[in-house]
């Protein structure tokens, strides 16, 4: 017992010892000083990120731009990155939150729905050992940085690993979200999309199902050394087969993102959304309405750009 004990508080003194050279080495890279603590050293970089969160619309606190760039650009990510996926969340507990609502607050500019682009994660000695080589509604247990770059992914799976492929639904995924950070990220050439661990609002007044947040995983490829995953929204595949169908009801003619819109907003059958879309369509011929609607989304459009 009294071996333990020794050991155990060898164990705390070491631990504390890394904790404190930690902050000291992260201290160093921000050039924090002590004596004045709101003190902000901008060099050009810096200066270059703040005009373009400018044009943004100042979405994010300088709190928010700071978790940021600790995350893309600091050595302590990699110990971030490590604990979450410990569940040791709480020892990052104001990285965590400040890095979820930067990534909200961008996710909630960008125009995602519009999204068609494949994105990837490499994950370094990691296999999905399953039977059935599939993982249904699966979430994020930390924050997960992608690149439309395969190259890019490989180069963190290192020798042996997996790739994570992230459908497009996954970025159009109304309540998975992601943001890009490329404009923020010292590594352009990764041209970085940054997904938020998941986090689902118990306490919000209108509850969402909890498939909204999750993902469904299967293993398309494999060999010795890449497990290539697929990643694809649930929601996405609940509602692709019915979506595709009534599209090419209509020959193809309608954006695939009203047919998703009403199918999961409405909860009706084919016949149904297809009743619905014949009355859209009417209703866009009369009163010149197709029109008006081109008009006011062209202000819309306009005022985004001031």
């Amino acid at each position: 017992m009294l071996f333990c004990a020794i050991w155990f508080k060898y164990q705390t003194i070491q631990s504390m010892k890394q904790k404190a050279q930690m902050d000291q080495r992260i201290k160093a890279e921000l050039l924090y000083d002590e004596d004045d603590p709101l003190d902000l050293v901008l060099d050009e970089t810096i200066l270059a990120i703040l005009n373009v969160h400018k044009y943004m619309g100042y979405p994010l606190d300088l709190d928010n731009i700071c978790a940021i760039l600790l995350y893309c650009a600091r050595s302590c990510n990699v110990q971030f990155s490590f604990d979450q996926v410990k569940f040791r969340h709480y020892k990052w507990m104001w990285m965590d939150n400040l890095l979820r609502k930067a990534i909200s607050h961008l996710s909630l500019r960008e125009r995602r729905e519009e999204s068609d682009i494949v994105l990837y994660s490499g994950l370094k000695e990691v296999r999905l050992d399953i039977i059935d080589k599939k993982i249904k509604a699966g979430y994020f247990i930390s924050h997960v940085s992608t690149s439309d770059d395969l190259q890019v992914a490989e180069f963190f799976r290192g020798g042996k690993g997996c790739i994570l492929k992230f459908h497009p639904s996954m970025r159009r995924a109304t309540n998975i979200e992601s943001c890009d950070i490329s404009w923020i990220s010292p590594f352009k050439n990764e041209r970085e999309i940054l997904f938020a661990r998941s986090f689902v609002n118990v306490n919000a007044k209108e509850q969402i199902p909890e498939s909204a947040y999750a993902w469904n995983a299967r293993v398309e490829s494999e060999n010795e050394i890449t497990q290539m995953i697929l990643l694809t929204w649930t929601i996405f595949d609940d509602f692709v087969k019915q979506t595709l169908q009534i599209s090419a009801i209509w020959d193809h003619s309608i954006d695939l993102n009203l047919i998703f819109f009403g199918l999961y907003h409405i909860q009706g059958g084919i016949d149904d959304i297809v009743g619905l879309l014949s009355d859209f369509e009417q209703w866009k011929e009369q009163d010149d309405n197709e029109n008006k609607y081109s008009k006011v989304k062209h202000r819309f459009e306009q005022k985004s750009m001031l």
